[in-house]
């Protein structure tokens, strides 16, 4: 039997952590100049 709410919690902290991920990125590289890594 598969435990359909573990699964939407893992795949919703996965999508936050995707978002978040891009999120920084995409505003690095359209303010490069932010970007001082």
């Amino acid at each position: 039997m598969i435990d359909d709410h573990r699964i939407v919690t893992n795949v919703k902290k996965i999508h936050q952590r995707i978002i978040a991920y891009f999120g920084v990125h995409l505003r690095a590289a359209s303010r490069p100049e932010t970007s001082q890594h």
